[in-house]
């Protein structure tokens, strides 16, 4: 039961079964006295590796929420629920503080949007607009949708599953999870019993009130003081310098030329450019024609061939005087089956005449674009151009991503996936009824021309599609590119999906239908409206309700996440008698209009933050509850917290059980637990109860404090045994000063827990879900229209101050008792060897063994 829990002691048992096993078969002498010494660490590791799991186990079956928690008695409280429940920060909605300042309180983990990561996909965000619902339309929200976790179980096998195996976890309700803890705790003592040789009635175990070994982490935090910085700044004479660069004209500029119109003829692989040129002075101008594409022959300007050329940029520059200048430029397209003409200086109006060529990238006005792309008849529109031929077409994508909505649109974008350096030209078809929306995009015959540079990665359009019933998506037997289709619906919309079945990709969250077709695969799309249900317009996504407690009134702020889809009035039912101070929307301050003992708030369509503020008088007394607040619906991811005074001593706490733990509790079983055991001793000179009491005001301080107090007692018992006698006289006066020093810091400790008792605050150990002594942190993952009320038993701190008042009193007694009975142990058999000597100069032995002697009786 015990060996697969955390922190459970396992080989510990082996280390103890060794001594024990050996000292039945040992002889006598240095072997049964090294087998003894070896049983007697083995019984302190034992209890060192078993105390920490007797109390995280008995922390489990009181506190359920706690169940994980490595650090059970950490007493810095962290902020979060065990085993990775995710808990809130401070946030203000709508301009209202909903948690205290500087004090971390437990909330949910938001799911914000996300976004497709599909490498060149749109953001999701673009299109909330167009896919949002009509504000007629009365569309279900649905249920709140808790945002927690628990604990993750992962499990797999080593070969192949078939469809028929199934997985069937086994999982135990919270109270037989309790059971097993107490019944782990009462096996383990019962075992370390058996194993000691203990009788029936003290088989209850060997534990001591541990608080996590007393550890406490000490947190540096190293501040980096960075250097200090200088701006350097230019001079006078520099700043004028650069004034004067950047004002400085340019010797190119964009006016001083144009090129109006271009005669282009292409015979075979002859190339003949008729160009005017319009210049407003004398300047070199970039001919059509990227280079080494084509290869110039001979140049004209105005009929004469003496002019100045050069290569540049990738073009062919010609030097043209100042007005109108005819260029005439014969060339060569060196056995090319495709060419692309590229412009530096892009003209006006460009005619070609070129039989036996596929011309693409000219309007109908004769207005060019980018590029113009020529192809042989008889080849593939698709392909690469260039002086450099190659044989094989390029490869593109075709991604169509379409978004039914309130506007029903399409966008197209053709992406590359082949190396760069090759112009690619393509006749793309479009949907029918699809209206394209994007400038400089030719569309003929139902197929926009899309020519992408050498250099191009992409080239894509927007488009709206006029609304029908059924759409049709198709891929053709000869198509020369490979396309991918994207169906993005609103809730406006219903899609029947017929003809080749869709995938959902990892990577988007919103389960995207996605088709990557084969050359003649289709799909086809049947759009409706959906039929209407009945169900919620309003749900309540987070509520998070913070309540301030004083002696006699009380502040509640209300902070509620809604998503509505149509525009209604929202009602909250708020305890009698409370006074609205301020109504919060979205950063606005509303009128508090009340209705019945009910806050009116209108809510617009969408998702809104309502915060509500309000006071009541009421008293607190010993049982205090959250307040009773009403929902029309119900209500998910559920924050309650209750902020305590400090004068106030937090006995208990009730609510959802996702809250605080008052873990004083357990440390009074563990304490009940050790006392038992050490009142059972034969070494034990105190009751059981009386050990029972000096271990509840051994609480308020450390481990290691506790540990000196208790060892004190059974180190003097076993000094009244009289098991020094045989001590060399260095080894005897060095105990007889320990055993002062010990007492000393005895005294030491039992003064710090008066005094901790008498002057400072109780420590009650609460924690869980960022729970702190004066904020009391609930968290439900789902709740019904009523929010639930914690509850807080809870007195005043005097209560407290008054019982170690009382127990400071019972402590100065017993402790005249203890001091009186451990000066006659410190005096058995001498107090020294100097100053008691027997005969043969030995001191005076006492009895080896037995029961120390009575304590006096006052």
């Amino acid at each position: 039961l015990s060996y697969h829990e955390p922190e459970a002691p396992r080989y510990a048992w082996l280390f103890l079964l060794a001594p024990l096993a050996l000292i039945r078969v040992v002889p006598e002498g240095w072997p049964k006295w090294l087998a003894r010494v070896w049983k007697w660490v083995a019984v302190a590791v034992l209890v060192v590796a078993a105390a920490p799991f007797v109390v995280s186990q008995v922390t489990d079956g009181l506190y359920p929420q706690l169940e994980g928690r490595s650090e059970v008695w950490d007493q810095t409280y962290s902020v979060g629920f065990a085993n990775g429940l995710a808990t809130p920060r401070d946030e203000t909605i709508g301009g209202v503080d909903t948690v205290p300042q500087n004090e971390a309180e437990p909330a949910v983990r938001r799911a914000a949007p996300q976004e497709s990561s599909v490498p060149g996909k749109p953001s999701l965000k673009k299109f909330e607009t167009n896919m949002a619902q009509r504000v007629e339309a009365r569309i279900q929200t649905g249920p709140g949708v808790p945002e927690w976790n628990w604990r993750t179980v992962g499990y797999g096998w080593n070969g192949p599953v078939t469809a028929e195996q199934e997985v069937r976890p086994v999982l135990v309700s919270a109270g037989v999870a309790r059971s097993l803890c107490f019944l782990r705790v009462m096996l383990l003592l019962m075992l370390a019993g058996v194993l000691l040789g203990l009788d029936r009635s003290r088989v209850a175990g060997w534990v001591f009130p541990s608080r996590g070994a007393g550890v406490l982490a000490a947190v540096f935090v190293l501040l980096a003081w960075p250097g200090a910085a200088q701006a350097q700044f230019p001079d006078s004479q520099m700043l004028e310098q650069l004034k004067a660069r950047l004002l400085q004209v340019p010797d190119a500029f964009p006016t001083a030329a144009s090129i109006p119109q271009v005669a282009m003829q292409l015979r075979e692989d002859r190339l003949v450019l008729d160009v005017e040129v319009h210049a407003a002075v004398a300047c070199a101008v970039p001919l059509p024609g990227r280079l080494p594409s084509w290869s110039p022959v001979s140049v004209q300007v105005a009929g004469r061939s003496e002019t100045a050329l050069r290569r540049g940029d990738g073009f062919l520059w010609v030097a043209v005087p100042q007005g109108v200048s005819r260029v005439r430029v014969e060339g060569a397209v060196a056995g090319a089956t495709e060419w692309e003409c590229a412009f530096l200086l892009k003209p006006f109006r460009v005619t070609v005449d070129a039989p036996g060529w596929a011309v693409n990238g000219i309007k109908p006005t004769g207005e060019p674009e980018a590029q113009i792309f020529f192809s042989r008849q008889g080849r593939t529109t698709a392909g690469e151009a260039t002086f450099d031929q190659r044989d094989y077409a390029a490869v593109v994508s075709v991604d169509r991503t379409l978004e039914l909505g309130l506007v029903w649109k399409v966008r197209t974008e053709v992406r590359r996936l082949s190396a760069p350096g090759k112009a690619v030209s393509l006749r793309v078809p479009v949907l029918p009824g699809e209206n394209v929306l994007t400038a400089n995009l030719t569309v003929r015959d139902g197929l926009a021309e899309v020519r992408l540079g050498a250099q191009e990665q992409q080239v894509s359009w927007e488009s709206e599609l006029t609304q029908t019933e059924r759409i049709e998506l198709k891929t053709a037997v000869n198509d020369a590119w490979v396309e991918r289709w994207t169906l993005m619906v609103s809730p406006v919309w219903s899609v029947a999906l017929k003809g080749l079945p869709p995938m959902f990709e990892p990577g988007n969250p919103a389960l995207v239908p996605v088709w990557q077709p084969w050359p003649g695969e289709s799909v086809e799309l049947e759009i409706g409206r959906p039929e209407a249900v009945e169900g919620a317009t309003l749900t309540v996504q987070r509520a998070r309700l913070r309540t301030e407690i004083g002696r006699r009134q009380r502040s509640s702020t209300l902070a509620l996440t809604l998503q509505c889809s149509v525009g209604q009035d929202l009602a909250i039912g708020l305890p009698e008698g409370a006074e609205v101070s301020s109504v919060n929307m979205a950063g606005q301050t509303l009128p508090a209009r009340m209705d019945a003992g009910r806050i009116i708030v209108p809510v617009r369509p969408g998702l809104s933050e309502v915060a509500v503020v309000w006071r009541e008088n009421r008293e607190l007394g010993t049982v205090a509850k959250g307040d009773r607040i009403a929902l029309p619906v119900e209500s998910a991811n559920v924050t309650l917290n209750l902020r305590v005074p400090k004068d106030r001593w937090v006995l208990w706490t009730g609510g959802p059980q996702q809250g605080p733990a008052v873990r004083f509790w357990v440390v009074v079983v563990c304490a009940a637990i050790a006392a038992y055991i050490l009142g059972g001793r034969s070494l034990s000179p105190i009751k059981g109860w009386e050990w029972l009491l000096l271990a509840l005001g051994l609480t308020q301080v450390t481990l290691a404090a506790a540990a000196v107090v208790i060892g004190w007692f059974f180190v003097f018992a076993w000094r009244g045994r009289n098991r020094w006698s045989n001590w060399a006289p260095w080894a005897f006066n060095l105990g007889q000063f320990g055993l002062a020093l010990l007492t000393l810091i005895m005294l030491g400790v039992v003064l710090a827990v008066v005094g901790a008792g008498l002057l400072g605050n109780p420590e009650m150990f609460i924690t869980g879900n960022g729970s702190t002594m004066t904020s009391l942190n609930w968290f439900a993952p789902r709740a019904g229209a009523i929010l639930p009320e914690p509850t807080m038993v809870s007195v005043s701190v005097w209560w407290y101050r008054l019982l170690m008042l009382a127990w400071a009193l019972w402590l100065a007694f017993s402790l005249i008792r203890w001091l009186k009975w451990a000066f006659i142990q410190f005096g058995a058999g001498g107090w020294s060897r100097a100053s008691q000597k027997g005969e043969n100069g030995r001191p005076p032995s006492a009895p080896a063994s037995g029961s120390p002697p009575p304590l006096p009786k006052m």
